[in-house]
């Protein structure tokens, strides 16, 4: 009997196994095979919209407690992140000051922090997502730290490609959505008349976002089919309707849907996403069809609570409401000051709004200021306060409410207030719902309704008990230490994947871009480099480390219409040798760009190490000078499993 036992156990062993092998290949849900690390220390690499000094808001913070833990357990970690420069967001270059996508490598509270310079002009509605030369900094980024992971906290302001440019260089790849920005061009679904979008709206976004005609969203996104059709044609210059300004317009709605599968697909191609809330990760999936809900998760974030204690509440005769945050109209302070009017002056409580507050500059502070006053309302706005004093705060608060019309998603306001044991009135949509237990540690009431506020306001000062009763089970709060030791976990499954690189885009610039330039160069529009004959003129670009296999030259040069009698050349070198001659031509009436491609293969002392390609526009080297105009150059690989 045992050996019958022993024999069918061993069938039963077998046949489980080749049932989920051969289960998994016809789903194609295999995972690569996996390795050892050759070390036990992570290369850390944290992709970020902002960053502290230059903003201090969620999704900034939490990456910079993220990426000090991850420090602290002995990682090397570095910080990509978009800075505004000098002169502030949206403001102009001024000479003296770093250029357009410009990367400076500096430190913040003892973390590595490299910051590329983007001032957010957008030459087109296209820029806002999918950004070259942003893709082209970050490939350098890529090559400086050589990452064993890239953690994408945003995406937005940088480039919607960035997280194929990492894969292709064999690197594993993590995104947190923080927000809607993969669904939403807005970020955050709701309208600028205030109206909330459960979903994508297609062609009807064009109008948000130009905020135009909004009360026809609805309309316009269902007849979207038909209006793409005449759009794309206008937008290809079929000339059907209208030219100049509409031919614009139809350009920049073609582009805004190509964002609606170019985005979300930017996401869905990273490794793993991770989603703070569990309502914003659903609201994704079913939205876009092609995110994997096996590689989504759902992980709050962890937050510093060295700084937050629940501090004893001072004595007070009146029921104090209180607001911590944003003044934003999006966050509900219209909503949340005409529930203290509704109250009415005699009602025994007060509403403390703490966060930034210039009515003189804000129209909404204004306005705020405007309603408070008409009423009598008792509403002290009392600005910004020390971070460190957040205990403090609290402590003056006996009920907070985060009053926002739109689908917020992990409010680190509400596990403040819980960790200070302070119950939550909370709009009941979203991530505010989800965190806050209507009955249990708050209450929630209708999203943007002023007087179900104040009735759920007045419960607080009619019932003595309730206070109480609403602090007697608090939700725990995970904290950045928890956080980062189940975020290694996911990181070590991660990277010990076996990854194939493909071939991969070593360099792809535009001439403005160039590392150095010598002689006569100067900058032409935007992005174009004119190499002068007579000087010496050159132009340098720093190529990363290239592989032990062959590559791919290109270089694309302009010719304008107007300058038929002006031939352009010149020459290319890889370190002390040509690699490539860029014959001599002129345009023959029209402008012309004309594309140069080259290959070669790196010499064995280059291999493995980066190089430096020189453009020059003498015709060979020592030889007469041209003119040369660049307009791009790109290398990429030509091997696979580099």
């Amino acid at each position: 009997e045992l050996e019958r036992q022993c024999s069918l156990a061993a069938e039963l062993r077998k046949a489980a196994f080749e049932g989920l092998y051969e289960g998994g290949s016809k789903a194609g849900g295999l995972l690569p095979a996996t390795g050892l690390l050759d070390h036990p220390e992570l290369k850390l690499l944290y992709v970020v919209h902002g960053f502290p000094p230059d903003t201090w808001a969620g999704t900034e913070i939490y990456t910079l407690n993220l990426a000090k833990e991850m420090a602290r357990r002995g990682h090397e970690v570095t910080v990509l992140a978009r800075a505004p420069g000098p002169g502030g967001e949206g403001s102009s270059f001024k000479k003296g000051e770093p250029e357009e996508f410009e990367l400076i490598d500096g430190e913040f509270e003892g973390l590595r922090v490299i910051r590329m310079i983007h001032r957010l002009h957008h030459k087109g509605l296209e820029e806002s997502y999918l950004q070259p030369r942003a893709e082209a900094a970050f490939r350098k980024v890529l090559a400086r730290v050589q990452p064993d992971l890239v953690h994408f906290q945003h995406l937005i302001h940088t480039s919607a490609g960035l997280v194929d440019i990492a894969h292709d260089a064999g690197k594993a790849t993590v995104v947190t959505c923080h927000d809607y920005w993969a669904i939403c061009p807005r970020v955050q679904l709701i309208r600028p008349d205030g109206e909330r979008c459960e979903q994508s709206k297609g062609a009807g976004c064009f109008l948000c976002v130009k905020e135009k005609k909004l009360d026809s969203i609805e309309k316009v996104a269902k007849a979207g089919k038909l209006g793409d059709k005449l759009l794309k044609a206008v937008a290809g210059g079929a000339g059907l309707v209208g030219s100049g300004r509409t031919k614009v317009l139809a350009t920049e709605y073609a582009q805004l849907r190509a964002r609606e599968e170019i985005v979300p697909a930017a996401y869905a191609a990273a490794d793993l996403r991770i989603s703070p809330s569990r309502f914003l990760r659903q609201k994704l999936l079913d939205d876009y069809a092609g995110f994997d809900p096996h590689t989504f998760l759902y992980c709050d974030n962890g937050m510093r609570t060295d700084h937050v204690e629940a501090l004893k509440k001072t004595k007070s005769k009146v029921v104090r409401f209180g607001f911590v945050g944003s003044l934003v109209w999006y966050k509900g302070g219209e909503v949340l000051v005409r529930a203290m009017a509704e109250l009415g002056p005699d009602v025994a409580a007060e509403l403390n709004v703490y966060g930034s507050f210039d009515p003189d500059k804000d129209e909404h502070h204004a306005e705020l200021v405007a309603i408070a006053e008409e009423a009598g309302a008792r509403v002290n706005f009392m600005g910004r306060f020390d971070n460190s004093k957040l205990s403090e705060v609290y402590a003056e608060i006996d009920v907070l409410i985060v009053p926002s019309v739109w689908f917020e998603n992990s409010p680190i306001t509400i596990h403040e207030a819980y960790l200070t044991e302070t119950p939550v009135l909370a709009s009941n949509i979203g991530g505010m719902a989800e965190f806050v237990r209507d009955g249990v540690d708050g209450l929630h009431f209708e999203v943007g309704d002023a007087q179900d506020l104040a009735a759920k306001m007045r419960r607080f000062v009619d019932e003595p008990g309730l206070l109480e009763e609403l602090s007697q089970d608090w939700m725990p709060i995970k904290t950045i230490r928890e956080n980062a030791l189940e975020t290694e976990f996911r990181y070590r499954g991660l990277v010990t994947r076996r990854r194939v690189r493909k071939r991969a885009v070593v360099l792809d610039v535009v001439a403005l871009d160039a590392d150095r330039r010598e002689g006569p160069v100067d900058q032409q529009g935007t992005d174009l480099l004119l190499l002068r004959p007579g000087g010496g003129a050159a132009v340098e670009f720093d190529l990363p480390v290239l592989a032990a296999c062959g590559h791919r030259l290109s270089i694309e040069v302009l010719a304008l219409g107007p300058e038929s009698e002006v031939q352009l050349g010149g020459h290319v070198r890889l370190g002390d040798r040509v690699v490539g001659k860029l014959e001599l031509f002129a345009a023959k009436g029209s402008d012309e760009t004309r594309c140069f491609e080259f290959e070669f293969e790196p010499k064995d002392d280059e291999r493995g190490q980066g190089g430096v390609l020189r453009v020059e526009c003498a015709i060979e080297p020592g030889g007469p000078e041209a003119y040369l105009r660049l307009a791009r150059v790109a290398v990429e690989t030509l091997g696979d499993d580099l």
